[in-house]
């Protein structure tokens, strides 16, 4: 019986472990809601911060069932606000980003911050000023 050289013993493993490595799960969708994906990234992203809030949970399990109860919460609101946004469109609501602008300066007037003290606090939040503005469009279309 003949022996395969090394470079050959080499290439057959590579391609053996090229299958495994190319299933890891980099993405997962949790819910399809008319043909529109909501991804687990943006429920964890949504999730972000409410983080502090559970740490104050002494107990892990309390805490892991608060976590699981707040992500199921959190996906049916993700879906309705989906379907809301899914029937503005298609009722030609829009909500221009003159209003958006409008509403966030609506809303440093009312806490008396400037520009830079709102980036501040998103930043405190884990937000950013484009996450804010959707935050924001989400109630102007219902």
């Amino acid at each position: 019986m003949s022996r395969l050289p090394a470079p050959v013993v080499a290439l057959l493993l590579s391609l053996l472990l090229v299958p495994a490595a190319a299933a890891r799960t980099v993405e997962r969708i949790v819910a399809v809601v008319n043909g529109d994906v909501i991804l687990q990234s943006e429920v964890e992203e949504r999730l972000r911060p409410l983080e502090p809030q559970l740490q104050q949970i002494p107990d892990p399990a309390a805490r892991a069932q608060k976590l699981e109860e707040l992500r199921r919460q959190l996906l049916n609101l993700m879906v309705d606000e989906e379907l809301i946004r899914q029937e503005a469109h298609k009722l030609k609501i829009e909500v221009t980003t003159k209003d958006l602008e409008m509403a966030v300066a609506d809303v440093m007037r009312k806490n008396n911050l400037t520009k830079d003290q709102l980036d501040a606090a998103l930043r405190q939040e884990g937000k950013d000023l484009r996450s804010y503005r959707e935050q924001i469009l989400r109630p102007q279309l219902l």
